[in-house]
């Protein structure tokens, strides 16, 4: 459940804990108070955000450098 007014936005959830941990917690409400920026750029993209380009170190299996290669682990 949200409200928004302006440039800001107030909302409220609450989280049911489904595990096995139930028994021990009630679950947890949350409040949240965002504030939007630059909200006259998201609309001249139609609502979309812009990607953001990353670098070749940040997702080493696309990298074709052997500086990168996996290492074999044993798990026993």
């Amino acid at each position: 459940m949200s409200y928004k007014y302006g440039p800001f936005r107030i909302g409220y959830s609450y989280d049911i804990t489904v595990s096995n941990l139930a028994l021990q917690s009630a679950g947890a409400h949350e409040l949240s108070l965002i504030f939007e920026f630059n909200q006259q750029a998201q609309l001249r993209l139609g609502g979309r955000r812009p990607a953001v380009p990353c670098s070749d170190s940040a997702n080493p299996l696309i990298n074709d450098s052997k500086k990168y290669n996996r290492k074999s682990r044993r798990l026993f």
